[in-house]
């Protein structure tokens, strides 16, 4: 039935003497009277949106993300929290939570998160979840469509790169005061630090010179460095570096100053070991 009716009131009249009685009625809109009590849909938190987290990380390494939670239900929702976690087929690891506050219908609450990778997690390729009211706070419509997959995915990786490949260094023993250095890695990604003797490790790119040097002994090292901050072993290269002079050398046999002889013959030695010799006449 579209309305309902209702007898209003009640008129009495005459009418060739005769008393009439009649009704007055009025239509109403059916359910009108009803609409305040139909039920309001409960709370219903989810994430709405999830930033992509990086890359490459490392076992303990601190990151962040940021997401945006929404209450899609018909009612106010209470403080609740979004968790976070590292996820792949086999598992799912809580690496932090967000705390949200009480949202209202169509609410949103947006922040970051600071979030660690756990410390004995394994190498592979994770998603990162967000899921709102993760500890159940919230007495939802749907619990179903809490949690939402960041784009992309992290690589946990803790292998190192293999020592880098020295292809270009100086000569040893060397007179030359200045040093070239060519060096690669099997690994695309890869960065480097390199060091001469017992300086600091700093980031450096090939091909690495140094001039200045002194005379005496002399050590490179170069390491690689991948994008999750695993450092290789050095590869390593010692050199001396001599720009003194060696003594005369002494000449033990020779020909006479005067002789009939057309061979002559001599002997000599340095007081420098390793030296080479040249000779003329």
């Amino acid at each position: 039935m579209g309305s309902r009716i209702g007898a209003v009131a009640g008129l009495s009249a005459f009418r060739h003497g005769v008393a009439i009685a009649a009704a007055v009625l009025v239509a109403v809109p059916a359910g009108s009277a009803d609409a305040s009590s139909q039920p309001t849909r409960p709370p219903d938190l989810v994430v709405r949106s999830l930033s992509a987290p990086p890359e490459r990380l490392l076992p303990g390494a601190p990151f962040t993300a940021q997401d945006v939670t929404l209450n899609d239900g018909g009612r106010k929702a209470k403080e609740s929290a979004t968790g976070y976690f590292l996820a792949n087929a086999d598992l799912r690891l809580s690496v932090g939570e967000r705390a949200v506050p009480e949202l209202l219908k169509d609410g949103e609450s947006a922040g970051p998160a600071e979030l660690t990778v756990p410390g004995d997690i394994a190498d592979g390729a994770y998603s990162l979840l967000a899921c709102a009211d993760r500890h159940d706070d919230v007495a939802e419509s749907d619990d179903d469509n809490n949690c939402r997959p960041a784009p992309g995915q992290v690589l946990i990786d803790t292998t190192p790169p293999a020592v880098p490949s020295l292809a270009g260094h100086p000569e040893d023993p060397t007179a030359v005061t200045h040093a070239r250095f060519e060096f690669s890695s099997d690994e695309l990604e890869a960065t480097f630090a390199c060091r001469i003797d017992a300086g600091e490790f700093e980031a450096c790119a090939s091909p690495f010179q140094r001039s200045g040097l002194s005379e005496g002994e002399h050590a490179f090292e170069v390491k690689a460095r991948d994008a999750a901050g695993n450092e290789s072993a050095p590869a390593t290269f010692a050199w001396t570096i001599d720009v003194t002079p060696p003594p005369a050398p002494v000449i033990g046999d020779r020909p006479a100053a005067v002789t009939t002889a057309n061979e002559a013959g001599f002997s000599f030695t340095d007081a420098e070991e390793g030296v080479r010799f040249e000779c003329s006449l």
